[in-house]
């Protein structure tokens, strides 16, 4: 059964969710996932390697976030989920992706869950104690989802938070978690680390790496 991936980050744009969706993509079983996107010029030749096709609209990534924006990307999901009948929708953050996911929800009866980031979650529940209306755009798309996926048990933890502000009630919403995965046969264990201690002047100790920005959110 194909399935629909609605997401507003994807490369070439740089940033780890778009890092992440471009590896589900990748990873898919060929052509089980179609990929909704904006538009990029220059990115036919990298869609063209994904193995899962890649609908980009004809509205530029950084415009889907608009009024205009949101109202293309949900005609066109619409679109897509009539002609390849999708039995789920996914949604790569809550938003802009979550708009045209409960767009096809509503007219079409799909279901559809959302992916939780850290970073999303603390910027939400900011914006719930500042705004009404936020607050109840932000019940509405998470109400109606199917499921949440949070990265992390940390995120998962954080989105329970955000759902009782919200004033979803314990275990009302589904909120699973499926950790971030990496590649083996670029990550495993058994390589020889003697020229990169040499060249970065590093002892036999152990260290931490990190590829994230030292910010809070990122729980370091």
């Amino acid at each position: 059964m194909t399935q629909l991936l609605l997401t507003y980050d994807f490369p070439p744009i740089g940033g780890g969710i778009a890092r992440m969706m471009g590896e589900l993509t990748r990873r898919y079983p060929p052509g089980s996932l179609v990929v909704s996107t904006g538009g990029l010029q220059g990115s036919g030749e990298l869609d063209a390697g994904f193995g899962n096709r890649v609908d980009r609209l004809p509205v530029p990534s950084r415009r889907l976030r608009t009024m205009q924006g949101l109202v293309a990307w949900s005609r066109r999901a619409q679109e897509l989920a009539q002609a390849v009948q999708p039995e789920f929708v996914w949604c790569g953050n809550l938003k802009p992706a979550g708009y045209p996911a409960a767009w096809v929800q509503r007219r079409l009866g799909i279901p559809y869950g959302i992916v939780v980031y850290g970073t999303d979650l603390l910027l939400l529940q900011h914006r719930l104690r500042s705004s009404s209306l936020k607050r109840r755009v932000a019940r509405a798309l998470i109400g109606s989802a199917a499921v949440l996926v949070a990265i992390s048990q940390w995120t998962r933890q954080q989105c329970l938070t955000v759902l009782g502000e919200l004033g979803f009630r314990g275990g009302e919403i589904d909120v699973r978690v499926v950790p971030l995965g990496t590649d083996p046969a670029y990550f495993h264990p058994g390589i020889d680390t003697t020229e990169a201690r040499r060249r970065y002047g590093l002892g036999q100790g152990r260290w931490l790496i990190t590829v994230a920005r030292l910010v809070a959110h990122k729980g370091i």
